[in-house]
């Protein structure tokens, strides 16, 4: 009997033998099996919207200049001046210019050391004192007018009289206008005698 005992014995060992594979490894006895972590999303935050800059008035032409024209004088203003304003608009996408005469000489001024031009920088310029002359939109660069010549001391008169003393131009588009541009202003007169 005890030989019977041995062949099972035997039997067991090479049954057990059989479930290993030479290169699996056995649990170490008493280790706990740790888990592989699962990976995990990270949610992306949300962008913040930039804001929508508020549509805003046009900033003022650059390079304002007036100069001679060359216009044909209409036949009952012979004989005339012509002048030709120039400028250029950083984006003229929807914006017009206005070209006005200031019809006033409004530098009050009898400080020699002050500038002596009918129109200065920064000054306000009352509404009945200017007269349209014309508007083109921006990206043109140019307009051109003329005046009647006669016995002034500003750039010209009109046929009712009245005296263009300065030019000026400003930006306009659907929200509002620039600041003015002074493309020409006639020097004061105190005391002429024309």
């Amino acid at each position: 009997m005890k030989r019977a005992r041995f062949g099972l014995a035997a039997v067991l060992l090479v049954g057990m033998l059989a479930g290993c594979s030479p290169g699996s490894a056995s649990p170490t006895p008493g280790a706990t099996p740790t888990p592989t972590p699962e990976p995990t999303a990270t949610p992306t935050p949300t962008p913040t919207p930039t804001p929508t800059p508020a549509p805003t008035a046009p900033p003022i032409p650059g390079s304002v200049k007036l100069t001679d024209g060359s216009l044909v004088c209409p036949a009952d203003w012979d004989p005339c001046f012509s002048y030709k304003v120039t400028w250029e608009q950083a984006d003229p996408t929807g914006v017009t210019i206005k070209i006005y005469a200031v019809k006033d000489c409004l530098n009050p001024s009898v400080d020699p050391d002050l500038p002596r031009t009918c129109v200065i920088p920064g000054m306000i310029l009352p509404t009945a004192s200017l007269a349209l002359l014309g508007s083109v939109p921006a990206a043109t660069g140019v307009f051109q007018f003329n005046l009647r010549d006669g016995e002034t001391y500003g750039y010209g008169w009109f046929p009712n009289g009245d005296y263009a003393y300065a030019i000026v131009v400003a930006a306009v588009n659907a929200y509002g206008s620039s600041l003015w541009v002074i493309a020409g202003s006639s020097d004061k007169c105190d005391h002429c005698i024309l």
